[in-house]
């Protein structure tokens, strides 16, 4: 998979995380009438289908890195820095923002508690989870360099069933004790990353592989899609809180994500000629980390004109979202002070 395609797909997972939470209030009135006639349905089907988003960001933050540093010397201190300043510094900027506002301006002991919580466990928004996710892969990321064992990958792969559902159904059935990792546990994620650094390193073997066995992975990716929208209808109807339930860490979901990203990896590398612009490909994936920092600010203002208006209110976002940090970045990127630069990197420029 060459640099515009997983591009493209940075593009693609960027829209599905805002049609995710663009469909979460429909979510919310199926979950209250279950009428399987009405828009809200649809946009619980939409929400599932964009599920394969947020693992396949993180399978591209492995591929990516793993792609660079095969032509690049990996220094320790310079990759470290580099991601502190690209991640860390905006993700610990805009959470002591957010909590100062939510804490209103108090700042004590509580707040100083709560800053670590959020930094370390949850996120202070509801999306900024991904940020501790990331940046643990980050810090492990030199040590996963340069192992490239099918082994660690299927370990790897255990540990993450282990930290799965129904994984924790089938030890309480069983009388075994459970315990329940936060959603930002490493061992949940890790084997994404893995998966995108074993991916780029072995492509050439495994291409062959998933050309003889992409029937199967057709079969996979409706199976797991048909899982994860029975699962949600039958939690649904048991009348328990879709927020329990509909999340990443399940099986449907880890199966889908990854038959996604196989035939997606498969289609685009026989393409030989760019459906799209190349230089828009590539310049909208640039701005697709502000945009993940961010749209859920812009979904707030939405959603007090718009809140019915699901699919307006989805593409509108989606455009509003481009527009504006792709004009954010013309207009910045043409001055040349230091106060700008800082600005940059506080936005994710």
């Amino acid at each position: 998979m060459n640099l515009f395609h997983s591009n493209l797909l940075r593009i693609i997972s960027i829209i599905a995380v805002i049609i995710i939470h663009t469909t979460y209030a429909s979510q919310k009135q199926f979950s209250k009438d279950l009428n399987f006639y009405s828009l809200d349905f649809l946009y619980v089907l939409l929400n599932q289908i964009a599920r394969f988003s947020v693992p396949v960001f993180v399978i591209l933050s492995g591929y990516g890195l793993t792609a660079k540093y095969q032509t690049v010397k990996l220094e320790f201190k310079e990759f470290y820095k580099i991601r502190f300043f690209k991640i860390g510094i905006p993700f610990i900027f805009w959470t002591f923002i957010i909590l100062l506002f939510k804490r209103n301006f108090i700042i004590d002991i509580n707040f100083l508690k709560d800053f670590i919580y959020y930094l370390s466990i949850t996120g202070v928004d509801y999306h900024f989870y991904f940020f501790i996710i990331i940046l643990q892969c980050y810090i492990v990321f030199p040590f996963l360099f340069n192992i490239n064992n099918k082994i660690i990958l299927f370990m790897l792969f255990i540990f993450q069933i282990f930290t799965y559902t129904p994984t924790d159904k089938i030890l309480l059935y069983f009388n075994f004790t459970y315990y329940s990792f936060p959603s930002t546990f490493l061992f949940s994620w890790l084997f994404y990353f893995y998966f995108g650094i074993y991916l780029k390193r072995n492509e050439n073997t495994i291409l062959p592989y998933i050309k003889k066995n992409l029937l199967f992975c057709y079969f996979i990716f409706i199976i797991s899609f048909f899982l994860m929208i029975g699962e949600y209808i039958y939690y649904t109807i048991q009348k328990i809180q879709f927020y329990n339930f509909d999340h990443f860490h399940r099986y449907s979901v880890l199966f889908y994500s990854l038959s996604f990203f196989f035939i997606y990896f498969y289609l685009t590398s026989n393409l030989k000629k760019k459906i799209f612009n190349e230089f828009w490909i590539n310049k909208l994936s640039h701005l697709t980390f502000p945009i993940y920092i961010f749209h859920t600010q812009f979904l707030r203002l939405l959603d007090t004109k718009l809140f019915p208006f699901v699919f307006i209110k989805t593409l509108l976002l989606i455009f509003l979202c481009f527009s504006f940090f792709y004009y954010m970045d013309f207009i910045t990127n043409k001055i040349n002070k230091k106060y700008i630069k800082i600005f940059r990197i506080l936005i994710g420029l």
